[in-house]
């Protein structure tokens, strides 16, 4: 887990979540994503969180910090279950479209579900998972929030590393994307591989 990376996201979007999910665990929310920080001592408070995320004091001031205590099986405010191993909750499998949007000057995954759904999140919210990320055993899914709002979870193994919640995109967005794919259309080419002379087709006389 890049910790530096938890601090740019923080900086980024002026908050940070202090989450004391029982007695031993701590999360860190960037507003976006929520992160489990098992390496790191149980935070409270501006002054802790500033030393451990290395901002600082000039930096804290544009920060708002958040203290919020979560149950056993989920964060509480947010209704997202952390929790590995419960059989109860539901997951969806993620196939990730080796593609990328750009909502707002944010760089935007594209998650499909099994059912047909997508979801766009925005990809620097995987930079603190890196190391994470070359795990074999590294896999997005997605669960549904108390409040009936999927979201994603990032997984290494057994383990949950990071929940991270899906981009809202409004009317606006699609309007764009409409106008940017009807003029892509005028410049597509028409039908290149007719004009691809086959390999060794001189050599044959064909």
């Amino acid at each position: 887990m890049k910790i530096s990376k938890i601090a740019k996201l923080v900086k980024d979007n002026g908050c940070v979540q202090l989450i004391q999910v029982d007695v031993l665990k701590m999360y860190i929310g960037t507003g976006g994503a929520i992160y489990a920080t098992e390496d790191l001592p149980l935070i409270s408070g501006a002054e802790q969180a500033r030393a451990v995320l290395d901002l600082t004091k000039k930096q804290m001031e544009n920060i708002q910090v958040v203290e919020d205590a979560g149950t056993i099986n989920c964060i509480a405010p947010l209704g997202l279950n952390m929790k590995a191993d419960d059989k109860e909750i539901i997951e969806w499998e993620v196939k990730r479209i080796p593609a990328a949007a750009v909502v707002d000057g944010e760089i935007v995954d594209v998650l499909e579900l099994e059912d047909g759904e997508v979801l766009l999140f925005n990809s620097a919210y995987l930079l603190p998972l890196k190391e994470e990320q070359q795990s074999p055993y590294f896999k997005l899914k997605a669960r549904e929030a108390m409040t009936r709002q999927k979201y994603i979870v990032a997984y290494d193994g057994l383990f949950i590393k990071a929940v991270i919640m899906p981009m809202k995109v409004d009317v606006k967005y699609f309007e764009q994307l409409d106008n940017f794919v009807n003029a892509m259309n005028k410049v597509r080419p028409v039908d290149v591989m007719n004009k691809i002379r086959p390999v060794g087709a001189e050599e044959s006389g064909t």
